[in-house]
């Protein structure tokens, strides 16, 4: 067998285990992230829904890009108004809209509609709309959080992000995905204050010459 045959088997079957270890990995939170739900003060806030899930494969249909599972979350207030709590893998970031990151990311998104990574609703770029403190903050090159306007009386939308890499077990969904979520759930600002404590959450900063687009930058 040719050293090339090796490489191209050995290289499939390691995506092939990133994929099992992505699916594991995506169980965990699901199962997670039910936790916060069922505490106060979310529990008397919002009713949880069914989780769905979408994927993206590259341009060659060969291997997938992106994959996104998102939990409707009801208001009991308000039946008829209804967020997305959301969670993406994106695999390829290395380009303008992915933000020039050199690994995989873990965007969590509370948005109005699902995530689905196979249509326009899915955290990349070009992106507007973006709130003035998050204009500031990413000129800044500091922002740790992407926060949009709300209409009066409608849950604030934003998204954070993590490097993939840096999940790696229980500790680590608890600690840098649920206590974030359940502090942003609550209050956007405290949440927002949590993140610019939180070594692991990604800065983002904009990108020279490209409106709408942003970058990482740690």
């Amino acid at each position: 067998m040719s050293e090339i045959g090796k490489a191209i088997s050995a290289a499939v079957a390691y995506v092939s285990k990133v994929g099992v270890e992505c699916e594991a990995l995506a169980s965990l939170i699901k199962q997670e992230l039910g936790e916060p739900c069922r505490q106060e003060p979310l529990h008397s806030r919002h009713e949880p829904g069914v989780w769905s899930s979408s994927y993206k494969t590259d341009a060659t249909g060969w291997v997938f890009s992106a994959a996104a599972w998102t939990l409707p979350l009801t208001a009991k207030d308000k039946p008829e108004c209804a967020m997305h709590l959301a969670f993406q893998m994106s695999f390829l970031c290395d380009n303008a809209a992915g933000g020039f990151s050199p690994e995989p990311l873990l965007h969590i998104n509370l948005w109005d509609g699902p995530t689905d990574v196979r249509s326009e609703c899915y955290m990349g770029f070009e992106m507007f709309g973006l709130s003035p403190r998050t204009i500031v903050r990413l000129n800044d090159g500091c922002a740790r959080l992407f926060r949009w306007g709300a209409e009066e009386g409608a849950a604030e939308q934003w998204t954070y992000t993590l490097p993939l890499a840096a999940i790696n077990n229980l500790d680590d969904i608890r600690s840098l995905i649920c206590k974030p979520i359940s502090v942003l759930l609550a209050n956007v600002d405290e949440g927002e204050a949590v993140l610019d404590e939180m070594q692991s959450a990604i800065r983002w900063s904009v990108t020279d010459g490209m409106g709408g687009f942003y970058r990482v930058v740690g």
